[in-house]
């Protein structure tokens, strides 16, 4: 198992370093010296770039607190906000959802007080929507600029198509939120699964075996979200759909701020598609590299003016906000002080 870890752990590094290759060597092809002018005749004006991802942040708390009502709880909106800003530091590590969702659900019970099992199905329920929501977010991008993705299709990809394939692209989170909630609500395939986890042999099958008094109560409290939950699950999906937006407005905000005004349906309709591509680029901390190439190109065929120097200003000033909102996440987590994960409510956090 540890030379199993260390080879996996060496491919995400490798991975990763590429990655910021990719990033180092696009900023370096281009005009450096006139995107750090564009920079700097921005002026205070950069400030407004950290309002977006706030409001994202909010959206998606308040989505987060409307699931939580289904199962009787009423966690503060600030505290909220705090976990989902610490649980981001961890989430821009390759691979960080293996300590973010931890870490979320710990957080929850010991700031907000909430059962572990109620903070482990809500979280859950979270991911789905949030999931489902960015196939409609790709969607309306796709509705409001198919007429402008089929004029650059050519210029972008070298072919035509360009918004059935974006809408295509759709399917992928579409596809993994329908899977995530029948499995979850329903419970036949996770049991199933569980089960034959049961039976693997040596110790592996007797450590399943030994919680399967908590598996068991945290899937009856899946059933009981799937059933009082629905209402809940339609009040938090516009949360959810605005913080995916706030995307396209920060980026509207950042061109705006270099003096590239492309127009916001231009900026929604490549914006959707970049952030699936930063998605499946799991191994790269904040798609380092990869969404960034993917400006650099959108803005040579959407016809931004001197479109090198304000696609590496652009990126830098995105790169620059991340890095100002994961140093206030990570004051949040130094400062929450969570334990780690125990034992409570019969449901182990793992």
């Amino acid at each position: 198992m540890m030379s199993r870890f260390r080879w996996q752990d060496a491919l995400r590094i490798v991975l990763a370093l590429l990655a910021l290759g990719l990033f180092v060597r696009a900023l370096l092809a281009q005009d450096l010296m006139l995107a750090a002018s564009l920079v700097r005749e921005a002026g205070p004006l950069l400030l407004v770039i950290l309002v977006p991802y706030f409001a994202a942040l909010v959206f998606d708390s308040m989505g987060w607190k409307l699931l939580f009502g289904a199962l009787s709880h009423r966690p503060s909106l600030a505290g909220l906000v705090r976990i989902r800003a610490a649980a981001e530091v961890l989430n821009s590590l390759p691979s960080g959802a293996v300590f973010a969702e931890p870490y979320t659900v710990v957080a929850l019970r010991e700031r907000e007080g909430l059962p572990v099992g109620d903070a482990v199905v809500a979280s859950a329920a979270k991911k789905w929507l949030v999931t489902r929501t960015h196939a409609l977010y790709i969607g309306i991008s796709v509705l409001f600029g198919f007429s402008l993705l089929s004029t650059k299709s050519t210029a972008l990809i070298g072919l035509n198509g360009l918004p059935w394939i974006v809408l295509l692209s759709a399917l992928i989170p579409l596809g993994i939120s329908v899977f995530i909630g029948a499995t979850l609500v329903r419970g036949t395939f996770v049991m199933a699964l569980f089960r034959g986890l049961c039976r693997l042999p040596g110790r592996l099958g007797v450590w399943f075996e030994g919680r399967e008094v908590a598996f068991v109560a945290t899937q009856a409290k899946f059933q009981h979200f799937g059933e009082a939950g629905r209402f809940a699950s339609l009040r938090a999906t516009p949360m959810f759909l605005l913080a995916w937006l706030t995307e396209s407005v920060e980026s509207y905000l950042i061109l705006r701020i270099l003096g590239a005004s492309p127009g916001f349906l231009a900026v929604l309709s490549f914006e959707a598609g970049l952030s699936l591509l930063r998605n499946l680029a799991f191994f790269a901390p904040m798609g380092l590299g990869v969404q960034d190439l993917g400006y650099l190109r959108c803005f040579s065929s959407f016809g931004v003016p001197n479109a090198a120097a304000t696609a590496v200003a652009f990126v830098l000033l995105k790169r620059a906000k991340e890095l100002v909102w994961i140093a206030i996440g990570s004051l949040i987590l130094l400062a929450s002080g969570v334990p780690p994960p125990a034992k409570t409510d019969g449901v182990e956090a793992t």
